[in-house]
């Protein structure tokens, strides 16, 4: 089963020190990279998330509250650039996504992000390569929680994967199954197949038989959690 951690970092490159990717914001306006429309908030990772394998070594290894810096080979990182993923495409293939091919720019070809190198008559160089590839890089982390309940994680992969917040998500245990409840009106309008790969990822990440994923209007939440606080008052 997955591990879960939730952690506040900041990554730099190693040799320049400069800031690739940062969860707080103070550090994001401190180093000039802060972008408004970012959510800075602590990560929840898994090893299934593709995170810097290096990192979540070290991860593993520390208690929770813990704070240190770490440093990560390109090899445990994004691994060393591939002379192979650098390939020459007709500069006539941008005209179909209308994008003007400029050295430095980054664009999507066939769903891969590429960095474009060169222009040179009808061809453009690009580079597939993670930009972060042969690169050693080093973390500042703070470990805030290790997930150890199948209830801790199930609610953690919700505020991971979904828009609602963490007092939005009210579990509820019976045996072997699990029901969750969130509020309406986030999901979409494939909510049902949203929900289905929902309860899957969490059925995989915990020892949960059933997952049952509901919602519930917020109003009708409130007065019955104002008829719950109620009957505990009387009950005192």
């Amino acid at each position: 089963m997955d591990e879960f951690y939730e952690i506040d970092y900041t990554g730099r490159i190693k040799r320049t020190n400069e800031v690739f990717d940062t969860t707080r914001e103070d550090v994001a306006k401190g180093e000039g990279i802060f972008n408004s429309k970012t959510l800075y908030q602590p990560e929840i990772i898994t090893r299934e998330d593709g995170v810097v394998k290096g990192l979540i070594d070290q991860v593993k290894k520390m208690d929770e509250g813990e704070e240190k810096e770490v440093e990560v080979p390109s090899k445990k990182a994004y691994g060393p650039r591939d002379p192979g993923k650098i390939d020459l495409v007709p500069k006539k293939d941008f005209k179909k996504t209308e994008v003007t091919p400029i050295p430095g720019l980054t664009v999507l070809l066939d769903g891969q992000p590429a960095k474009i190198q060169t222009v040179s008559g009808g061809r453009v160089r690009v580079d597939f390569n993670n930009p972060l590839a042969g690169k050693d890089l080093k973390f500042k982390v703070k470990l805030i929680k290790k997930f150890k309940k199948d209830s801790e994680k199930a609610k953690a992969l919700m505020r991971k994967l979904t828009p609602y917040k963490e007092e939005e998500i009210k579990l509820e245990e019976k045996e072997n199954s699990l029901s969750i409840h969130v509020p309406e009106g986030k999901l979409g309008k494939e909510k049902e197949e949203v929900k289905k790969i929902l309860a899957d990822r969490i059925k995989e990440s915990t020892s949960y038989g059933e997952i049952k994923i509901e919602e519930y209007k917020e109003k009708e939440n409130k007065e019955e959690e104002k008829e719950k606080d109620k009957k505990q008052g009387e009950n005192k």
